[in-house]
């Protein structure tokens, strides 16, 4: 009961983020019609794959990649620089719990990218074997010298306080963690001035 909690928890709060972005484009009929196809499927995984008790780890990547390719729609190439290896990997019929990694990503663009004036990047690295899965995230921060809130993240009024609820995601995937993974998983974050960066081993 607890784990449909957390998970039903974390899926609302990427969900009102990805409405926003769309929000900001529907002067584009292109990139709108994309993002409405995208946000689709990421709403039929979230509502199908998070039912599962495990899924193929493709399937957790097309996931991701349609999260990413939507920040990668929102946000101006001279804005953001965005790093990713997903396409290089062999293995992903491994296994993995479902919606585990899209909260780290969420938070790279939320509290990075989003919250930065200048120039910003995330870098996105998955690596596997036969025993491992190990996922890396890196993000700029803002400058502490006067970054604010960038003036291209259009945020809905009625749901700023869902989107803007910091914290939840973070505990809820320790909490998933602990308790779906039991002693099989290494979590370590670092936060420093410039940068965030999150790594994650998961033993299968």
């Amino acid at each position: 009961m607890e784990l449909n909690f957390l998970r039903m928890q974390i899926q609302p709060h990427f969900l009102f983020n990805t409405l926003n972005n769309i929000y900001g484009m529907v002067l584009d009929n292109h990139l709108a019609a994309n993002s409405v196809t995208k946000l689709s499927e990421l709403l039929r995984f979230s509502l199908n794959g998070s039912k599962k008790e495990w899924i193929f780890l493709d399937e957790e990547i097309q996931f991701l990649t349609n999260y990413i390719d939507l920040e990668r729609i929102r946000h101006r190439p001279e804005k953001v620089n965005i790093t990713c290896n997903f396409s290089t990997l062999e293995n992903t019929k491994i296994k993995i719990k479902p919606l585990l990694l899209v909260n780290f990503i969420e938070n790279a663009f939320k509290h990075g990218v989003n919250a930065s004036v200048g120039k910003s990047w995330v870098n996105i690295q998955l690596d596997v074997d036969v025993k491992s899965i190990r996922f890396y995230i890196a993000n700029s921060k803002p400058s502490p010298q006067g970054d604010v809130l960038s003036n291209t993240s259009i945020i809905l009024p009625d749901i700023r306080s869902k989107i803007h609820h910091s914290g939840i995601g973070l505990e809820n995937v320790r909490r998933r963690l602990e308790l779906e993974y039991f002693e099989r998983y290494a979590l370590t974050i670092k936060d420093t001035e410039k940068e965030y960066i999150v790594s994650l081993t998961l033993l299968v």
